[in-house]
């Protein structure tokens, strides 16, 4: 009984669909590779927002933790104000330097141009 298909051609054409099959493979590990790395950081996010969300490490939730320590929180967050607002002046400065450097590279590199003069403070 002689099967259909299989003949003196029958070799070649598997090993052609054998290095097709190979390709498509290797195409495949190459894209879910990519897609793994360009998932990690949204991945990591949600877990920490699920992490925060759900229960933090004594066992209660987040929100239980901000209503039972809510006068040292209220306190700390007071005193970020008032250092942010005692020192406004010193932030803005560093601000502003810090804006101008950037500018000043981003001009350099050619990637924008000035719509205004940078000013020195």
């Amino acid at each position: 009984m002689r099967q259909r298909g299989v003949g003196p051609a029958a070799p070649a054409a598997i090993a052609v669909a054998e290095a097709d099959i190979a390709a498509t493979r290797e195409r495949l590990d190459r894209a879910v590779a990519a897609a793994r790395h360009d998932l990690v950081a949204p991945l990591a996010a949600a877990a920490g927002i699920r992490a925060m969300m759900g229960r933090t490490g004594g066992g209660q939730s987040l929100g239980a933790f901000l209503r039972q320590n809510a006068a040292p929180i209220g306190l700390v967050v007071v005193g970020l104000a008032w250092l942010g607002l005692r020192n406004r002046d010193r932030l803005n400065d560093l601000r502003r330097i810090g804006g101008a450097q950037f500018l000043e590279a981003a001009q350099t590199l050619g990637k924008i141009r000035p719509a205004l003069p940078l000013r020195r403070s």
